[in-house]
This record gives structure tokens, C-alpha cells and sequence, in this order.
């Protein structure tokens, strides 16, 4: 077989065999005006315009032809018998073929440089005309695209010459069937049409607005319904192409062999909206258009179950929406910025009409008596709702949608928001019945689709208006969504009747014809916060919400209530207070004239008061006598004072307490104290005391019915505590604090000081719970329960070691507990999970005791560029991690290894299955989960011998007819095991929690199959042992030839006869591992203990650095594992930003560092003259340089777009969003076809924000940054480097 290149050949042989097959009379035209346009306007499109979607150049020359094909009929004008006009209007149609083709995908303003440039080539062309409509879209002039071929008088015409002059909209057409005319739907309508005519695919693409799916619809509704028939498939991100596959097959029918037609003998064209939504796999391609291609090069696909061939004979049309970037330019709040919304509806009177409801009371009058008459409705729930403005508002908009044909909405917002509530109570204004799913445990595909067609069945069959209502926490399978789809956009799902069930619907559909009413589909989803945990809402949690929020209503119904009426009395106040200031105005000219007769009887008595001095003068003399024993009755004074503040100050709380304590009491409290006949004798002192105090008699009979009074608690609330008289003082000063004969109260008091003391273990048990919590994340089968959770913790409580001081108490607990949890959890975690799980609950127990420092173990997490101090003497246990993390990845898990040991101790690496028995209770089953090559019975029987239960250990096997056999066993051991038969001492059989069970690291060799051939044998068949180990029992888990010939190589060096003769017989060229000289069983175990807990690479023949690909390959598991457990906020160092604020710093810096694409076009002219291998490899590597280049640039413009709300946030952008935070390189950026991973790098300038700059490094830091930068692939990377260089992460180039 032979490959050619286009590069070799080009588009002319492809044009030279399509000229063949045109008319003669066309030859010379055509291949003129292919050599006179075609090689110029494509070098002109390259060098000076930019594509919506770039049109590969052999595609655009196949469109071309198509398009012309389509056009150059006789219909047309173009007739061989016309003359001179003939070549005309072929040269014209060419023209028109090529603007429509190869220039067609060109931006806006690549339309304006192809029209000027195609106007210096063709002076066909009219002159450029102002005003029209097309000139006043492009600067005030018609372009060649607004132009095509008047077949009658044979030369170029205008688009706006073909809109309707008098056009009005049909009356009777529904909204979404209307269709303006403008230019540019006359336009493409005259494209589409001429190429699905001529049963060719079409291919339009623009933004989201300019009208793709009407222009493709009009062309649909044009169509002769007696000769096509329409399948529109809308496609979604959950499409994949099996959907697409069954949606297509199931509107065909078989001709012949291998061979599909539309059904009835029609043309079938298959309409696809939105074709660039499916998601995207793995490898960047999307499948259903993976096999739209097939369908449209091959004309056929694969049978999926059967693999024949299968010739579908159709037509389609496929619509493509560019992304949302203009979506919201034009909203209300843009047009009449200052102005509130309107409210529009046609419910309020009849006959409807759709109407601006500037009435807001009256229409909340109306909406409040529909809620009412919902609630009487029977068999309803009764929704009790404040109809506020914004709810009314969203009332009215949903009723409006649904209230139109193919209505559906998606209803946004938080939980408890009123989604439900308000899109049912539209929907009964809308006189339509609610139709809503019941999502059960087992709720699958099958189920949802038998509820499919009982909504159908009442919406077409019965004739029952219906809403469907669809909330997001019903998708039990993303089957769901696509079937959703495929119900808003055509109302077909794909197989969703047998052919019996089709039967009796049809007979049933035949007698209505109507159109269907589908659903209202609502759904949101509450995104990932801090730390990425869903919040599953029950109906039973739903229910108590429902009571806290009437509780709460009521509590601010009385608040509000309370209020008023503080503002009434307020009121009166003020015209109480206004009718004295009037009477006290009266008063005060009174009192003017009283204060004048005063005025003179104070003269009067001037006189006698002169006289009263003198006498006065007298008597100070005598005072000043008593001054020296009037200061020490001061001083005495002054300390008598001191004191009683000091006793003030001391019994301000407990008056504070007091008072709390007194408001704390309630209507229900009274009602107790006052059941009492004969009241404890407290209560009777205490009421007794506030009997003395309110100045009544101190009994219980008294203290009885003011504990009726409905105020009591008010006036005690309110008393004045501040002027009690020293008569009542007396009667209350030998009163203790404390009546506590028994001592209870000093019992209780101890308590709470020894629960706040023992806050650091609740915060150790908190913080290992929720490490335990996040382990759920990893894997979904690590769930753990709080209940069991306590049990263990008060386990730890019982069996901790006690001690007499606080503190030691405390790190007893601590230590027991953490060991505990490790023991009891790592037992259920697999092996590959169990350093993580270490590791995890050391750093989370640093970070929590301020051990950690957070940017350290961000980086050491992330990576970024480190600047070192000095190893030994600067150096923490961290930050030497962080240099390992940098240098040597492959050596991070024996870092942390020793950074767990060194934490928390040698016993978190390790365990033990003796400590399975201790731990475990008989009312907990123990599972084993196992990897494939496990059998763990023979551990199990080792563990039963050293718990004394081997006597009491069955095994069975379970299988067909085997349930009986187990229920009778654990029957049986429930009924019949002594207590003492479980070292907890518990009457039951011995099972606990689950263990995964994984292959052991290095060998293993079943023990019955080497006694067998060892012992039985006079001779080792060495053969047979070779063959059986390495072809069956290993090898029937190997099918790589190159990983049998390994284990073969394997097996000969260790079954040998030198194995058995020689001494110390080596299995490696390390001296740890020998076969050790015989002796009993014990000198074996002794041995088998000095073996490394990790085999090295040497120990099977490797070179010593033969694991570090995979060592690198597990500490970068573990960081993307710890990252993922990693609370979402911003590090430390960047306070106040938020992670999109943080992102969007870090992509504008990537922006503004990536360097100018390398001239491809001018080393290519360069090098022209030595085509050499590398210099074609250099051509390769500039063009995919300069892709990668593109893809970051347009990822990051399309990031922050997604940030700001501009575009929508889809899975890709989502990603690209977290590996930026987490300094991660987009797997993206990495994907074929750039193959340039290791040119790759991520700007992240936080890494480290206090590490010094680059000449203030050390050279170790020096040396580690070249490490990390240091490119593979030549000089092409540095290019990148340089631009980029100053931001590397860890493994971004080597």
C-alpha cells in the first residue's frame, strides 16, 4: 500500500478529476479561473486573515466544487446554449463558489481584506454602494459577500434585493416559529438550500445570537414534507455516539443488505444543533463527531453488535455554536440602566393578553388567591409561600416560558431557594399538572424511562397539559440528561419503546394529533467550596428545615409584632409629651411672675445671709480644730471603699451569669417550679430570697401565685438590683453562694475544669475524624462511620494508659487515640493508600499545632522553585523535603516515611494482623478485598492459631446453593461460641471489619505446590516446577511475551539444582539475599526479619535506578491525592484573595511571559535548499511549538473569560482553572498533537514569596533550579525557557 502526502501533491489532482466529470463547455473556464484565484487567495486568506474555524485547504477546494456543483445548473442560467453568457456565468458562479468556500470562515474583518483583495482581481463587481444594510454593517460599503447571481440578467445582484418589501408575520404562528427576514437569513437561506437540494452537508458556524438554528430551520420548514422528512438531534455534553448512532438507525429502515433508507421512501436530512458540545475524551477528539466523520467520508458505520457494515443512505445538516462570548451584551439592565424591570404577563384577565403589570398589588392579590386555591386543591402538598416581588417576578417568567409551545426553563439557585415551589405554582396558573419523578436506591435508566412514558402516555394520550418537573438531585445516571436533551430539542428518545409497545401507541397517536407539552426541566448544582464536599439534602432533613423555618417565622413575626407596638407607645409618648409641653408653657408665665417676687425676697435675705457669714467665719475657726481627725476617719473611709469595689468587681459575673441565667427562663419553667406542692428545699430557699427581696411575705404560698403572674419574670428582669435598702440587706447578708451539703456543686464545678482541659483531645479527635472523612475522596469505598468513630474513641478513653497529672493524661490519650485510628483504618486501606494516610494525619496534625508551615507544604505539594538555605544547620525536616521534592522525586516516599517516624512515631508504617484480633468485636463482620493473585487463607489460619482459635476456624467457599451452609454456620456460632472463645470476652462468632488484601512486594510461592513436588519426589522435577510456577500459577497473570521471558529468566535463576547444593546460595548480586543454611523454623523467621522491608532493584537483577521511573510515578500520585484532600482557599501570603482573583493573577502573568510564535514560513524559505532530517524535524517541532503556543494563549484568553461569566465554565476550562491554582501544567497543554509535555511550564511566582531572588541563592539552590529547567529537546525549549523560565514548577522540562 501505498501513502502519499498532500504536501506532495496538492489540491489539483483532486480539481483536475472533478473538471472530467463537469461539461466540456465548463473545462477552460474552470481550470482558468482554478489557476488565476485559487494559490493566490489561499497565500492571501494564510498570511493576512484569521478563521472562525480554520478550513483545512483540501477541505475548502471539496466545498468549492460542491457548492458549484450545486449552483451551475440550467435552473440557474447556466445553460452551453447561451453563448459568451455561458462562460460568464460560469466564471461568475465560480467566483461566488470560492467567496462561499475557501474564503467563507474568515472573520469579520477577514471578509473586508478578501473583498478588497478579490476586487483588484475581478472587476465584475459592482461598485460599493452605501446605505444598504450590509454596507452598514462593514464601515459604510457593500463587501463581495453581499453579493450573488442573478441568473436572468446574468450579472451580480444584491442579497437585500431578495428581502420581502411588505413582510408581516403570520398571525397564527407560534413564537418560536417566527422568523424575521433579514440579509443575512436571506443569505445563508440561499446557501443551505442550494447545498441540502443537492443532498450535501452543510456546516455553520458563528457566535451564539446570529441566528444558525433559525436559518436552518426556515430552510427545514421550506422543504417539500412529501419528499424529506427531519430528525433534529441537539446535541449536549453527555451526547456520545451511541446516542447519535440510535437516534439516526431508529428513524430507518432496511433495504437491503447493509443497506438503511429513511423511512416512507423519503429524503431524510438530520438537523444537529450546537455539534461542538459533546465532551471531549482522553485523546482532545469527540466521538459522536468522530463517527460523523466515518459517516460522511464512508457513507457507512459499524453495526456495534455484530461489526458488519451498515451503508446509512441520508443528508444532514449540523449547526455549530461558537461559545458565549457576546451572549450578554444586551440585557435590560444595559439598556434602561436606571430603570427596575418590568413585570409582563397574560394571566390577570381575559381573553389574555400579554401585558406590562404595572399593578404590583393587585397582581401579588392575584398570585396569593392562586397559591390558595393550590393548597385547597386535593392531593397536594399545601406550599406555604411569601409571595415577595422577586418571587412573583420569577413566577411570571416561568409561566410565560411554559406557558409557550416546546417551553422549558432551567431554574437556578441555591437550595430551599423556592425553585419547586414557584415552578409548580406556575404551572397551576398555567392549568397544567405536575409531573414528577420518585427516585428510589435502585432509581436506574430503566426506571426513568418507564416514567418517560408516563409522561408521554398522559401528555399525548390522555391530552393533559403537563409540566414535567426535573430537580438536579434526581440524576441517579448521566442517561438521564441525555434523554432529557433529547426530549426538549425533538421529543424523541432514542429506543425508548419495544415494537409492541409502538403498536399500541400508534393506535392511539393516530387519533390526536397533537402537539406534545413537555416538561420544565430544573436542575442546579451546588459547586465544590473550600473543601469539595457534597451536602446530600434528605426529605427528612427537608422536613426540619421546613419546621425551623416556621419556628423562625414565628419568632420574627412576634419580633416584628413586639416592635410595633414599642413604636405605638413610642407615638403616644411623643403626643402625650406634646399635650404637657403645652401645659407647661402656661405653667412657665406662672412661674415667671413667681420667680420675680423671689427675686426680691432673695435681696431681702442678702442681708441676713452677710450676717449669717460673719457667724459662719466663727465657726470654721472652731472646724479646722477637728480637721487632723477628720482626715484618719477619711483614710479609714477610702479603704472601707476599695474593698467593697474589690467585692463589687468579683461579683459583677456572677450578677451577669445571674441575669443570664433569669432570662434564660421561660413560661414552661414557671409552670414546673409551680407543680411543686412541697418544692425541693433550693428551689423553696431560693423563691424565699425573692420574696424578701420584692419586699413580700417569704413563703411558698406567696411565691406560688407571683409565679403566676404573667410579667414575673419581666418585673424580676427589670428590678432595681442597684437600690435594695439596708433593711432587706439585713434580711438576705448570711446567704452562701453555693448551698452544697453533699457536695455536688464542687463536684460539677471540677468536671467542667476537667472536660476544658481535655480540649487538645477533642481537637486531635476532630482532626483525625475528618482525615478519615477526606479518605472518601480517594476512594469510595473508605467510608467511615461517626458512631463507629466514637466507639473507638472511647475505646482509646478505656484503654489509654491513666496517669495522675493533667498533661501526661492528656499525651497518653493523644498517642493511644492517633495509633488507634491509624491501627484500625489502615487495616481497611489498600497498600498503595497507606503511606498517604500517615503522611496525611501527620501534616494535618502539624499544621494544626502550628508545627507546619503552610507555604512550605504548599510547595512541597505543588513544586514551584525553591531557594534553599543551608542543608544540615538552616534546614528543618520540611524544608529538606522540599529540597529532595525538587532534586530526587523518586526518593519523596522514603522522606516522608521518615517524617511520619520522626512525627508520630515508627508504628504509623507499620501493622500488624494480631492487632485485627484485639481491636475487633463479634458483631462486626471481617471482609477481605482482594486484588487479583490474593488468597488470604492461609494468613487467616495463621492468625486463628495465634488467637487459640484454630479449632474453631470453618472456611467455605460461597456459591450456587451455598447460603444455607453460611446461615447455618453463623447461626451456629452465635448460639453455641463461649464467651471465651473472642478475647473481648463477647458471646458470638469471631468477624471483623473490612481488609483489603493486595499481592505481596516480591515473590510468593504457594506453599502446598513446593511441598508437593519437594517431598514427594526423589528427584526435584525441576521442569515441572518451572513450569508450573511460571506458566500457571504467575504466568497464567502475565501476557506480555517480553514480561513472561522476564519471570522465565527469573524462575532459572532460582529453581536450580545450586540452589539445594550450594551454600548460602546467592539470589542477587546484593549480599542480604541468600538461602540460609537449614535449621528449624525459628532461624528462618529470624532471617526472613532481616530482610528490607522494600526490595531494592538489584534484588532482582536490575539496575539500581530501574524503579525510579515508578517511584516518581507514586510521589506524584501522592501529591495529586494530598492536593485534592487540600482545603480550596488561597496559601498563606495572599490574603484576600479569592481562588479566582488568584488565578486570574497567575493566568495574566502566563499571558504576558509567553513568547512570540517562531517563524515558521521564514526558516522554512531558509532552510528550502537542505532538506535534511533534522532540519525537517526542526520545521515539525517550530510548527508544534507555535501550536502549543496558540493552545496556551487561547486557553488562558477563554480562562478568564469563564472567570468573569462571559463564557460558560466547561469541563476544560474547569481543569485548566484547578492545575493553574495547584501549579499544575493543564493536561491540555500536554496532549498530541503538540508532543511537547516536557516544553511545557506553568507560571506560579508565589511558590515561595519569602525565598530570596536569584543572586542571593546559594549554589545548591542554584544547581536545584538547573535541575528542574534543565530542557531534553535542545535549543527549541530554551526558546520557551527564557519567556518562561522564571516561573518553573517541579518536572516541567526534565
Amino acid at each position: 500500500m501505498v501513502y502519499t502526502d498532500y504536501s506532495d501533491l496538492g489540491w489539483k489532482p483532486y480539481v483536475h478529476s472533478w473538471i472530467e466529470k463537469r461539461p466540456k463547455g465548463e473545462a477552460e473556464a474552470l481550470q482558468r479561473m482554478f489557476d488565476k484565484f485559487i494559490n493566490k487567495t489561499l497565500t492571501f486568506k494564510k498570511e493576512n486573515c484569521e478563521e472562525l474555524v480554520p478550513i483545512p485547504e483540501y477541505s475548502g477546494i471539496v466545498s468549492l466544487c460542491k457548492l458549484f456543483s450545486a449552483l451551475a445548473t440550467p435552473e440557474n442560467g447556466v445553460n452551453p446554449a447561451d453563448g459568451d453568457n455561458y462562460t460568464t456565468v460560469v466564471e461568475m458562479y465560480f467566483v461566488f463558489s470560492m467567496i462561499w468556500s475557501v474564503c467563507a470562515a474568515v472573520d469579520e474583518e477577514g471578509r473586508k481584506k478578501i473583498d478588497s483583495y478579490l476586487r483588484e482581481m475581478e472587476g465584475s463587481f459592482p461598485n460599493k454602494v452605501p446605505g444598504h444594510e450590509g454596507a452598514q454593517r462593514n464601515g459604510g460599503a457593500d463587501t463581495v459577500y453581499e453579493y450573488f447571481v442573478d441568473p436572468k440578467r446574468k450579472n451580480w445582484a444584491s442579497f437585500e434585493d431578495k428581502l420581502p418589501k411588505m413582510w408581516r408575520y403570520p398571525a397564527n404562528a407560534p413564537f418560536y416559529k417566527i422568523i424575521v427576514p433579514t440579509v443575512d437569513t436571506v443569505r445563508y437561506n440561499y446557501l443551505v438550500n442550494a447545498l441540502v437540494s443537492n443532498q450535501n452537508p452543510v456546516l455553520l458556524v458563528g457566535p451564539v445570537g446570529t441566528g444558525k438554528t433559525s436559518i436552518a430551520q426556515s430552510v427545514l420548514q421550506s422543504l417539500d414534507n412529501t419528499k424529506w422528512a427531519v430528525l433534529t438531534i441537539n446535541m449536549s455534553a453527555q451526547t456520545t455516539s451511541n446516542n447519535v448512532q440510535n437516534i439516526i438507525e431508529s428513524r430507518v429502515e432496511k433495504r437491503t443488505k447493509g443497506v438503511y433508507v429513511p423511512m416512507g421512501g423519503k429524503s431524510m436530512i438530520t438537523f444537529m444543533d450546537d455539534l461542538n458540545m459533546p465532551a471531549k475524551d482522553t485523546f482532545g477528539s469527540q466521538p459522536p463527531l468522530e463517527l460523523l466523520r466515518l459517516w460522511i467520508d464512508y457513507g457507512f458505520w459499524y453495526d456495534r453488535e455484530k461489526q458488519t457494515i451498515k451503508y446509512i443512505k441520508d443528508a444532514f445538516i449540523a449547526i455549530l455554536s461558537e461559545k458565549l462570548g457576546s451572549f450578554f451584551d444586551l440585557t435590560f439592565h444595559n439598556i434602561c440602566p436606571s430603570k427596575s424591570q418590568p413585570i409582563f404577563g397574560d394571566f390577570m384577565r381575559e381573553p389574555r393578553v400579554y401585558e406590562d403589570l404595572v399593578d404590583l398589588s393587585a397582581l401579588k392579590l392575584e398570585m396569593e388567591r392562586v397559591l390558595d386555591e393550590y393548597n385547597q386543591t386535593p392531593g397536594v402538598v399545601q406550599m406555604h409561600l411569601v409571595l415577595f416581588r422577586d418571587a412573583i417576578e420569577h413566577i411570571t417568567r416561568i409561566v410565560r416560558v411554559i406557558g409557550q409551545p416546546r417551553g422549558n426553563m432551567l431554574l437556578v439557585g441555591i437550595g430551599g431557594s423556592g425553585r419547586q415551589s414557584l415552578a409548580r405554582l406556575a404551572s397551576f396558573i398555567c392549568e397544567d399538572q405536575t409531573f414528577q419523578i420518585e427516585v428510589t436506591k435502585h432509581y436506574r435508566k430503566q426506571e426513568f424511562r418507564d416514567d418517560i412514558k408516563k409522561l408521554y402516555r398522559q401528555a399525548g394520550v390522555d391530552l393533559k397539559p403537563t409540566t414535567f418537573l426535573f430537580v438536579d438531585t434526581q440524576i441517579m445516571d448521566d442517561s438521564f440528561l441525555e434523554d432529557i436533551n433529547n426530549i426538549l430539542s425533538s421529543g424523541e428518545v432514542p429506543n425508548l419503546y419495544k415494537a409492541d409497545e409502538f403498536e399500541e401507541i400508534h393506535k392511539k397517536v393516530a387519533r390526536i394529533f397533537v402537539t406534545m407539552h413537555w416538561s420544565v426541566a430544573s436542575y442546579s448544582q451546588k459547586m465544590l467550596l473550600e473543601l469539595r464536599r457534597h451536602n446530600y439534602v434528605t426529605p427528612t432533613n427537608y422536613l426540619e428545615l421546613v419546621s425551623g423555618y416556621k419556628k423562625l417565622l414565628t419568632e420574627k413575626r412576634k419580633e416584628l409584632s413586639d416592635q410595633a407596638n414599642k413604636l405605638r407607645s413610642g407615638l403616644s409618648k411623643i403626643d402625650e409629651t406634646r399635650h404637657k409641653v403645652e401645659v407647661m408653657s402656661l405653667e412657665l408665665e406662672d412661674a415667671k411672675k413667681k420667680v420675680a417676687e423671689f427675686q426680691k425676697q432673695c435681696e431681702e435675705y442678702l442681708v441676713i445671709i452677710v450676717q449669717q457669714k460673719r457667724e459662719a467665719d466663727e465657726q470654721q475657726k472652731m472646724v479646722g480644730a477637728n480637721s487632723e481627725k477628720i482626715a484618719v476617719e477619711e483614710i479609714k473611709c477610702k479603704t472601707l471603699a476599695d474593698n467593697a469595689q474589690k467585692d463589687l468587681e468579683e461579683a459583677l459575673p456572677a450578677l451577669e451569669e445571674a441575669m443570664k441565667a433569669l432570662e434564660s427562663l421561660n413560661k414552661k419553667d414557671m409552670t414546673e417550679i409551680k407543680s411543686y406542692g412541697r418544692p425541693p428545699t433550693l428551689v423553696e430557699t431560693v423563691m424565699q430570697a425573692v420574696m424578701i427581696l420584692r419586699g413580700n411575705e417569704p413563703t411558698w404560698a406567696e411565691a406560688k401565685r407571683q409565679l403566676g403572674e404573667a410579667t414575673f419574670i419581666k418585673q424580676l428582669i427589670n428590678f432595681d438590683k442597684d437600690n435594695i435598702s439596708d433593711k432587706v440587706l439585713k434580711k438576705i447578708s448570711g446567704w452562701p453562694l453555693m448551698i452544697d451539703p453533699q457536695c455536688q456543686a464542687s463536684k460539677w464545678i471540677k468536671n467542667m475544669e476537667a472536660a476544658k482541659a481535655y480540649r487538645p483531645c477533642a481537637q486531635r479527635a476532630s482532626i483525625l475524624f475528618f482525615v478519615l472523612n477526606d479518605m472518601g475522596r480517594i476512594d469510595p469505598m473508605y467510608q467511615f462511620s461517626l458512631d463507629a468513630y466514637i466507639d473507638l474513641f472511647n475505646m482509646s478513653i478505656h484503654k489509654s494508659h491513666r496517669s495522675s497529672k493533667l498533661e501526661e493524661r492528656i499525651r497518653y490519650l493523644n498517642e493511644y487515640h492517633t495509633y488507634a485510628v491509624y491501627r484500625v483504618t489502615c487495616r481497611g486501606l489498600f497498600e498503595r493508600h497507606k503511606l498517604l494516610f500517615s503522611f496525611q494525619t501527620c501534616a494535618k496534625i502539624l499544621e494544626t499545632s502550628g508545627s507546619l508551615k503552610m507555604d512550605e507544604y504548599n510547595f512541597f505539594l505543588r513544586g514551584g522553585v525553591l531557594w534553599p538555605g543551608e542543608w544540615e544547620n538552616s534546614c528543618n525536616q520540611m524544608q529538606r523535603m522540599l529540597v529532595v521534592r525538587s532534586l530526587r522525586p523518586d526518593r519523596v516516599a522514603f522522606c516522608v516515611t521518615y517524617f511520619i517516624v520522626s512525627n508520630l512515631g515508627s508504628q504509623f508504617i507499620e501493622l500488624n494482623m494480631r492487632s485485627v484480633v484485639e481491636d475487633s468485636t463479634p458483631r462486626t463482620p471481617l471482609i477481605f478485598v482482594l486484588s487479583p493473585g490474593v488468597d488470604p487463607t492461609s494468613s487467616l489460619l495463621q492468625l486463628a492459631e495465634q488467637s487459640g482459635m484454630a479449632q474453631r476456624f470453618h472456611a467455605l467457599s460461597l456459591g450456587q446453593g451455598q447460603a444455607p451452609i453460611a446461615t447455618h454456620m453463623i447461626q451456629e456460632g452465635v448460639r453455641d461460641v463461649a464467651p471465651e472463645a473472642h478475647p473481648s470476652g463477647h458471646r458470638g462468632p469471631c468477624t471483623i471489619g473490612m481488609v483489603p488484601a493486595v499481592p505481596p512486594r516480591g515473590h510468593q510461592v504457594l506453599e502446598n505446590l513446593l511441598s508437593l513436588y519437594l517431598d514427594e519426589y526423589e528427584e526435584t522435577p525441576w521442569d515441572a516446577l518451572k513450569y508450573l510456577i511460571a506458566g500457571v500459577n504467575y504466568g497464567g497473570h502475565v501476557t506480555d511475551s517480553w514480561d513472561r521471558r522476564l519471570l522465565t529468566t527469573y524462575i532459572n535463576d532460582y529453581f536450580c539444582e545450586q540452589s539445594l547444593v550450594t551454600p548460602f546460595y546467592k539470589l542477587s548480586v546484593l549480599d542480604t539475599y541468600y538461602i540460609p543454611k537449614d535449621g528449624i523454623l525459628a532461624s528462618y523467621r529470624e532471617y526472613i526479619s532481616m530482610l528490607p522491608g522494600m526490595d531494592l532493584p538489584e534484588a532482582f537483577g536490575q539496575h539500581p535506578n530501574a524503579d525510579v521511573a515508578s517511584q516518581i510515578t507514586e510521589a506524584r500520585t501522592l501529591f495529586e491525592t494530598l492536593l485534592s484532600l487540600q482545603p480550596q482557599i488561597t496559601p498563606s501570603g495572599a490574603a484576600g484573595q479569592s481562588r479566582e482573583d488568584k488565578v486570574l493573577e497567575l493566568s495574566a502573568d502566563v499571558l504576558s511571559k509567553i513568547p512570540q510564535e517562531l517563524d515558521y514560513r521564514g526558516t522554512q524559505k531558509v532552510l528550502a535548499d537542505d532538506p535534511s532530517p533534522l532540519n525537517v524535524v526542526l520545521l515539525q517541532e517550530i510548527q508544534r511549538y507555535n501550536a502549543l503556543l496558540q493552545v496556551i494563549r487561547s486557553s488562558l484568553v477563554e480562562l478568564e473569560k469563564g472567570i468573569q461569566g462571559l463564557v460558560v465554565m466547561s469541563t476544560t476550562l474547569e481543569e485548566i482553572f484547578n492545575c493553574i491554582f495547584d501549579a499544575r501544567v493543564p493536561p491540555m497543554w500536554e496532549r498530541p498533537p503538540f508532543l511537547l509535555g516536557p516544553h511545557v511550564m506553568l507560571l506560579r511566582p508565589d511558590a515561595n514569596p519569602a525565598l530570596p531572588p536569584w543572586p542571593q541563592c546559594s549554589p545548591l539552590a542554584r544547581m536545584a533550579a538547573r535541575h528542574v529547567g534543565k530542557p531534553r529537546h535542545g535549543a527549541l525549549p530554551r526558546l520557551a525557557a527564557e519567556g518562561l523560565g522564571e516561573h518553573l514548577p517541579h518536572g516541567a522540562l526534565g
